[in-house]
């Protein structure tokens, strides 16, 4: 009976100091985890991130300023011509567009173009894209646009341009070539087509439009475009810009190129 009791004692004692021993390792664990915990929070530079957001800020900042006072593209003058024939018709339009800003470039502006018919209703508008503009730059752009084959008669057109309030690039940092660095030359008017060529001055690999600009008694008429592809800085690749009907109400044209 003595000998069964002490047996009853030393197996509660061996459980007791089990228990102390689980509920110090998990004391320790805690305790491990609280530092580690810390040692991380110490690591996490909580200024460091906020000071690279308020850089970020300030230099979002500094370009809003800087934009702040530019001008939108302007509108010079613009012209129009519509052809049809028993299945189809073409609204012919050129623009003459200015970028005022001596220092920024203008990327991609747009021409807004309603037309309507002869009781005001309007039968199509359309957003034309218009080729970058460098800084202090004026150019002439003509192209054309479908319209149904039942479009015929007396129409109106109206004719605007806007650029994008984040278009604007400093020259000095932009990609947007200056006109005057693509120069066409050896022009041809033929039957259905107008060829030529034109030289890449610029020191950058191009691909570029190139536009005929109608004119009649002086005023816009219309145009017509094309794309040259792969003219490398320096080099000089030929062109054709195609007719794609027999519109022929026009007395004069002149031919640009523009960096696509």
């Amino acid at each position: 009976m003595r000998k069964r009791l002490l047996l009853i004692m030393l197996a509660g004692m061996m459980l007791l100091s089990a228990c102390g021993s689980s509920d110090s390792d998990s004391s320790s664990d805690k305790s491990s985890k609280k530092s580690n915990k810390a040692k991380v929070e110490a690591d996490f530079d909580d200024d460091d991130y906020d000071d690279d957001d308020d850089d970020w800020d300030d230099d979002w900042d500094d370009e809003e300023d800087e934009t702040a006072d530019l001008e939108e593209i302007k509108l010079l003058d613009s012209g129009y011509a519509l052809y049809s024939n028993d299945y189809s018709s073409y609204l012919f339009y050129a623009v003459e567009v200015e970028n005022p800003n001596e220092e920024y470039a203008i990327h991609f502006p747009e021409a807004t173009i309603t037309v309507k018919d002869a009781d005001g209703k309007i039968i199509t508008t359309e957003d034309e894209y218009l080729p970058s503009i460098a800084a202090g730059e004026t150019y002439k752009y003509g192209d054309n646009i479908y319209l149904d084959d039942d479009v015929k008669g007396d129409i109106t057109v109206e004719i605007s341009v806007a650029n994008d309030e984040y278009a604007y690039e400093k020259q000095e940092d932009s990609e947007i070539v200056p006109s005057k660095d693509l120069e066409v030359s050896n022009v041809s008017e033929n039957e259905d087509s107008y060829t030529g060529e034109v030289t890449n001055s610029s020191d950058l690999d191009l691909d570029l439009e190139v536009s005929v600009i109608f004119t009649k008694d002086g005023k816009l008429v219309g145009g017509e475009k094309t794309y040259v592809t792969n003219v490398d800085a320096g080099d000089t690749k030929a062109f054709e810009v195609l007719a794609y009907s027999e519109f022929a109400d026009y007395d004069g044209y002149e031919v640009a190129a523009f960096a696509d």
